[in-house]
């Protein structure tokens, strides 16, 4: 015989009702038609007095999962889903909250096997990692911020060795670009011209530290221009016969002895000293520029940046 709760259930929702022993559903039947029907709580008579029926047992246990770490009977939506080698999908033989648990304590026991395939995952799979990072970078800003200076401030003398030795083992180029880079950063957003405005004297004990401090440097780059400047020398007279005798960044007319020589990929950016790199300029004119490209200067000065990337278009073309 066929419990009650098999049966298929009516399109009217009235005609069924929910087991107050088993909590399967029930409905009307031509059985139950000759008894009250609003005063049936039960599927049967198994469930009314006698315990469950076979037929109830075997669903409610359909429904529960046995949990392998902590030995308690649980619905089966608490255990999550996996995929098999054969690509079928399995319920997992610990519940949600034990799993966690079981891989945290896997986790720190396997500590360097664990770590070794995290920096393999991360190798062959750069960019999921570059999403992921921003996504948690984004979401906790503020926190990240805080908790890396407080970092900093406890571990000052680690954390400098760390970027002495960072800087020590990269190439000049990666440092330049980094250097470039950083403070193409720093001047779209001003930082270095408000910082010198308001902190004008700071600013001059520090360059004059730095000099006293980098004697042999800055020696050695005045060397190596030198040199580069006595590789081929060039007279002015030569610069003014090829480009004119006005200032290629405001025009304005020149003489040999108003003029100087600038450099329009400048020699700090790995720039030659060569004519096709070189065009007449004022004093005024050069000392702004300085040792920046045009992208450093573009939004401070647009015209200044705009007639520096003619020049090095023209130099490129003349080459």
């Amino acid at each position: 015989m066929y419990h009650q709760s098999t049966l298929p259930f009516p399109d009217d929702e009235s005609e069924t009702k929910l087991c107050e022993t088993c909590g399967f559903p029930f409905h009307r039947s031509k059985t139950r038609s000759r008894f009250n029907w609003e005063k049936q709580r039960f599927c049967g008579r198994a469930c009314s007095g006698l315990g469950l029926s076979r037929t109830c047992e075997e669903k409610r246990s359909r429904s529960l999962r046995l949990c392998r770490g902590c030995d308690q009977q649980l619905p089966v939506e608490l255990f999550g889903i996996y995929r098999n080698e054969a690509g079928q999908e399995r319920r997992r033989a610990r519940c949600n909250t034990c799993l966690k648990d079981y891989q945290r304590a896997a986790y720190w026991k396997n500590l360097e096997k664990a770590r070794d395939y995290q920096r393999v995952w991360a190798k062959s799979h750069p960019e999921v990692r570059r999403r992921r990072w921003e996504k948690y970078f984004t979401a906790n800003h503020e926190q990240l911020l805080k908790k890396w200076r407080v970092y900093r401030i406890k571990n000052r003398e680690r954390q400098n060795q760390y970027d002495r030795d960072r800087r020590a083992a990269m190439t000049p180029e990666r440092r330049f670009e980094k250097n470039r880079r950083e403070y193409e950063q720093a001047a779209r957003k001003g930082y270095p011209q408000a910082y010198r405005a308001a902190n004008r004297d700071r600013v001059r004990a520090n360059q004059a530290k730095y000099r006293s401090r980098s004697r042999e440097r800055i020696k050695h780059r005045q060397e190596v221009r030198n040199q580069k400047y006595a590789a081929r020398p060039i007279a002015q007279s030569q610069i003014l016969d090829r480009y004119g005798s006005t200032c290629y960044l405001c025009d304005q007319p020149l003489t040999e002895t108003t003029m100087t020589m600038d450099h329009v990929i400048p020699l700090v950016a790995d720039g030659k000293h060569e004519l096709e790199n070189l065009r007449p300029a004022c004093h005024r004119c050069n000392s702004s520029k300085g040792g920046q490209l045009w992208g450093q200067i573009q939004k401070r000065n647009p015209d200044m940046a705009e007639r520096v990337r003619a020049a090095i278009a023209t130099g490129r073309d003349r080459i």
